[in-house]
């Protein structure tokens, strides 16, 4: 099974550039955007938690925040993904910006033995993410958004509809937060 995430996290390590190409196995990313592997895609989803517990233990109401006129944006993102932290900057600045308007929620999608939380942590503490970050360890989240790489971001509205949906941070945060 190590063997298994230790090529799964060979193959997704070319977030760097557009397209990049993994010098070890020759995939490629398109666009920034690193594809998840065929395992994760095909995991069978659970039904879809609207209240998450995030790294911490604190209890994050997405329902309560909805209800409450709040969007909420996730923002799928993976410890080696390169185009991930080039966008931490601008999503910390924009939750700053639109705190009480939009609840920001890091995602980080994978089983236990494809994600080390002690590498989770480092990367918070590092780019000082200002935002609540779950494990989405059983795929709920992933697939309900159909989320096929990172980074993605997602924004959901009052009715939990998506209202947005991408690769790189929307152009215009604040058309998001009314």
């Amino acid at each position: 099974m190590r063997s298994l995430a230790l090529l799964l996290v060979v193959m997704l390590c070319g977030c760097v550039a557009t397209p990049a190409l993994d010098s070890a196995n020759g995939d490629t990313c398109e666009d920034g955007v690193c594809p998840l592997p065929p395992e994760l895609m095909n995991a069978q989803a659970l039904e879809s938690r609207w209240i998450l517990k995030d790294i911490e233990g604190t209890e994050l109401d997405i329902d309560g925040a909805l209800a409450s006129g709040r969007r909420v944006a996730f923002v799928f993102w993976q410890t080696w993904c390169a185009s991930c932290r080039a966008e931490f900057p601008a999503l910390n600045a924009a939750a700053e910006n639109y705190q009480g308007k939009i609840d920001y929620v890091g995602v980080i999608s994978g089983p236990d033995d494809m994600v080390d939380d002690a590498e989770v942590d480092a990367i918070v503490k590092q780019f000082k993410l200002t935002y609540s970050q779950v494990r989405d360890r059983d795929l709920a989240l992933t697939r309900r958004y159909e989320v096929t790489g990172t980074p993605t971001i997602v924004i959901v509205g009052r009715d939990r509809e998506t209202l947005y949906l991408g690769h790189h941070a929307p152009d215009d945060w604040g058309e998001y937060s009314q």
